[in-house]
């Protein structure tokens, strides 16, 4: 038999009550005044297996505005990853850097404008693993099932009694559950000759690995990935970027033998593109006006010709940002088509004003 506990019970089981709302992982919402430093008191009920977090916006917000700001505010599973992060360490077990990497960057990442879910794999959750002896069981008369029961006795999660009022009534909780070897080594099993038996006489009890068969490796070296995914609609540049920033502070918070690695970045084929994709825009640009004198042999067409392309290029980006669009490989790409547009629409008004010039038409203001 092959069990492993060490989930910390809730202690406040079966228990209503009121809360004021925990920063560690709540972002801000686009779009909307629903942020940290505005919200109002949360209020929530908590219920064995189950609880349920309300809040009341500030006034003036519609809840028609706010309402699809919260639906929004979710990440698409089919986004890969924007940025992959592998923590390693030489001197560290996994089992007990994998509490530091959530609660010291997950939940910092996080909050990061733009990143909609951070995600952490390969680590390994600390355990107690308790593993039988069949031999020793059998000479106790003892069954896994027994055992099995005497763990989950030991760890039950319920009311341990009540105060009753004439008006009110409530209930004692506590949170006695086994976190350490030592808590499941002492358990009294059962009782053999009028002598206590516990769990070190019939097992081997050690502290391991929630699952063993889970694991990562980075560079050849056992490690923990963490995933980050971004907002739907998030600029990843910009997303990728605040994290990058990010870093240092959150390796200065981690223990020495802790190591942040980035293993992928999907900005890094982004900005190629983007740059190849910018250089053959300005290519165009320069081919364009030299094919301009070439066939015209006119300085002064092909400096009006020259000076439509960027002046058009400009007021399409400036009306783009008013919009709120942001350039990627795609609006590039069509500002590189649309070039040709311009520039053809410039020669034939140049080559028509040339030929009614050539025709003996005299300039009209």
């Amino acid at each position: 038999m092959d069990r492993h506990h060490r989930q910390k019970a809730n202690a406040d089981a079966d228990q209503r009550h009121q809360r004021q709302p925990e920063h560690g992982g709540e972002q801000a919402l686009p779009g909307t005044e629903i942020d940290i430093a505005q919200r109002r008191i949360l209020r929530g009920r908590q219920v064995e297996g189950r609880q349920t977090v309300a809040f009341r916006p500030r006034s003036g917000k519609f809840v028609s505005v706010i309402v699809p700001s919260l639906r929004r505010a979710k990440v698409n599973p089919a986004d890969a990853p924007v940025l992959t992060l592998a923590i390693t360490s030489k001197t560290m077990p996994l089992t007990e850097a994998q509490n530091l990497v959530y609660t010291r960057m997950a939940q910092k990442i996080s909050q990061v404008s733009g990143v909609g879910q951070v995600n952490l794999s390969g680590g390994q959750k600390p355990a107690v693993r308790i593993q039988a002896d069949t031999q020793a069981l059998a000479s106790y008369g003892i069954s896994l099932a027994t055992v099995r029961t005497a763990i989950d006795n030991a760890n039950a999660n319920s009311a341990k009694g009540s105060f009753d009022g004439p008006t009110r009534a409530y209930q004692i909780n506590a949170n006695d559950q086994l976190l350490t070897v030592d808590d499941y080594a002492n358990l009294i099993v059962s009782f053999a000759n009028n002598a206590p038996v516990r769990l070190r006489d019939i097992a081997t009890v050690a502290d391991g690995a929630e699952n063993e068969r889970l694991g990562a490796l980075a560079n050849l070296e056992p490690a923990i990935i963490l995933n980050v995914q971004r907002q739907p609609g998030a600029n990843v540049i910009q997303t990728v970027d605040g994290i990058k920033a990010l870093l240092p502070e959150l390796q200065k918070a981690l223990p020495a033998g802790l190591t942040v690695t980035i293993l992928t970045d999907r900005t890094t084929s982004i900005r190629s593109s983007i740059a190849h994709v910018e250089m053959e825009l300005l290519l165009a640009i320069v081919f364009v006006v030299l094919v301009i004198f070439f066939f015209l042999h006119s300085i002064r067409a092909t400096i009006i010709a020259g000076l439509a392309v960027p002046i058009s290029l400009i007021g399409t980006c400036a009306i783009m940002y008013l919009l709120g669009y942001s350039l990627n490989n795609l609006t590039l790409m069509a500002l590189t088509i649309a070039t040709g547009f311009v520039v053809d629409d410039a020669i034939v008004m140049i080559e028509n004003i040339q030929r009614h010039i050539e025709d003996g038409m005299r300039p009209r203001a």
